[in-house]
């Protein structure tokens, strides 16, 4: 016989079940991420081309001889625009030991302009290809960041977005 009491048990039930199935699922998929990025590691960091606001190319390789965080996000994606603070309070602390190689991968450069207007982030930022990026460094997901040494090299690399303490333990990897 059908009760509101064995429906509601039933639904709640459901509702756990399914909730505990999506947290377990993206913590499976953070950790297949993280397992791919550590791929990159002790390869050579893929040579790209980003537009600054003035409208300057640079390429990753100009920076050889210096230790290079490459850091890929989106306007469009949440745990990017929670780490962008982030690293800006870091970034005092670090801008003369490592150079900030941040490239926003949106489709429409203007939604990197209007961003980068507005945010008064003191770090670099750039616009980059989109489909080059994601091609060239196999990307999985953003925020994806990595470490460059000197050669050009990847020493480190994470997907998902850090806090400023995971920033910092992130950056001193290479001191």
């Amino acid at each position: 016989m059908f009760t509101w009491k064995k429906f509601l048990l039933i639904t709640v039930a459901a509702a756990v079940v399914g909730i505990g199935s999506a947290f377990g699922w993206s913590y499976y998929q953070a950790n297949n991420f993280n397992n791919a990025a550590q791929e990159t590691i002790n390869t050579e960091a893929p040579d790209i081309t980003v537009t600054a606001m003035d409208g300057t190319q640079l390429k990753l390789s100009d920076l050889r001889g210096k230790t290079v965080f490459v850091n890929f996000w989106a306007t469009w994606c949440g745990p990017c625009m929670v780490e962008m603070p982030e690293m800006n309070k870091i970034y005092p602390d670090y801008k003369d030991k490592i150079e900030f190689f941040t490239v926003s991968i949106d489709d429409a450069k203007a939604d990197y302009e209007k961003y980068t207007k507005e945010s008064g982030f003191a770090f670099p930022m750039y616009w980059g290809d989109k489909n080059a990026i994601i091609k060239n460094y196999a990307l999985q997901g953003i925020p994806a960041s990595y470490i460059v040494d000197k050669y050009g090299t990847i020493i480190h690399s994470h997907i998902g977005a850090m806090n400023e303490q995971q920033l910092r333990d992130f950056l001193n990897k290479v001191q």
